[in-house]
Order: structure tokens, then C-alpha cells, then sequence
């Protein structure tokens, strides 16, 4: 929470809400004020997104986890928030990933840049998956790196999916 209004008070001055996004915030409190709209208008957008949105502290540790993480991944942010990455990440990626969450943490960039890394993952109930994930440094109002922000796209039907066409060409090609 502290993040976003950090982020809200440097945009205050150039945020405009439109009639529409008044009407649907006051739906919630009849008198509003601009941190209120802004904080409900935040969490509909957080989660109300079937993408998942995993904010980690500088130490890997979960702060936020919205209902399309938990869609993807099985955990319920109760579960999740507090917790390290690795329940999401298997056992064989995980000394790869720490190298490159620690690199990435101490040159304050982004390695992958703007990329979208298609990696496995793990789910509450053991199974893998395929996400597409774009990783975010977030920093405060002071310019700090405070955390990195995934964001996740469950992608497995399609990975599989694309692995079978490509196995069945290599078939055809090699016949």
C-alpha cells in the first residue's frame, strides 16, 4: 500500500478521473476522497487482471499477490504473502533465478529489459506450468529499489501445444 500511494502522490497533479471511474469509485463511499478513489481504483485494477501480480521485497519474500496469482498458482495471497519465490519456482531453477534476481537487484536494471521470459513453474498442488513472466524494479518516491514486480501469464495449453506441432514436424521432416 505504501508503494502505491507513494506513486499516487507524484501523480496527483496529472491524474485526471473521468465521470466514468468517479461513478464506479463512489459506488464504494459516497464521499470519496481523491487516495480513496485512487486506492479502490488500484486494487480493481490489481485484482481484477486474470495476470498474475507478484510483488517481492528486496530478499525474494512475497508482499503482494493478486487473485490471478492465485488463479495461476493454487496459493491464496494468505498463503503466499510472507513466503519466499520459491514456491512458485521448481527446485531445478531456482539457484538460476536467485543469480539473476540478485543481479539484477544490485545493477537496479532489469537484465531481461522489456522482455517476456516464458519459464516453468510450480503450482500449490505440485503440477508445472508454463508461465510467460515480465519482470519490473520498483522503486519508492526517494528513487530506492524497494522490489521487483512480476507480472504472469499462464501459457501451458500453448507451449504444449506448440511443443506438439513441433515434434510432429520433426516427424514429417525426418520420414
Amino acid at each position: 500500500m505504501r508503494l502505491i500511494l507513494n506513486q499516487a502522490s507524484r501523480l496527483q497533479t496529472r491524474l485526471t478521473v473521468s465521470k466514468w471511474q468517479a461513478e464506479l469509485l463512489t459506488a464504494v463511499s459516497p464521499a470519496p476522497t481523491f487516495w480513496t478513489m485512487l486506492m479502490n481504483l488500484y486494487h480493481a485494477m490489481i485484482e481484477q487482471t486474470a495476470d498474475a501480480f507478484i510483488l517481492a521485497d528486496l530478499d525474494g519474500n512475497i508482499q503482494l499477490w493478486n487473485d490471478g496469482a492465485q488463479t495461476i498458482f493454487g496459493f491464496s495471497s494468505t498463503e503466499a504473502i510472507g513466503q519466499s519465490l520459491d514456491i512458485i519456482i521448481p527446485e531445478h531453477l531456482r539457484a538460476a533465478h536467485w543469480v539473476g534476481y540478485h543481479k539484477a537487484i544490485a545493477a537496479e536494471q532489469i537484465l531481461l529489459g522489456d522482455q517476456v521470459m516464458t519459464t516453468r513453474s510450480l503450482r500449490k498442488d505440485g503440477s508445472k506450468a508454463y508461465v510467460d513472466m515480465r519482470f519490473s524494479l520498483i522503486k519508492n518516491q526517494s528513487n530506492q529499489l524497494v522490489g521487483v514486480l512480476a507480472t504472469a501469464r499462464d501459457c501451458t495449453a500453448r507451449y504444449l501445444a506448440e511443443r506438439a506441432l513441433h515434434a510432429q514436424l520433426a516427424k514429417l521432416n525426418s520420414a
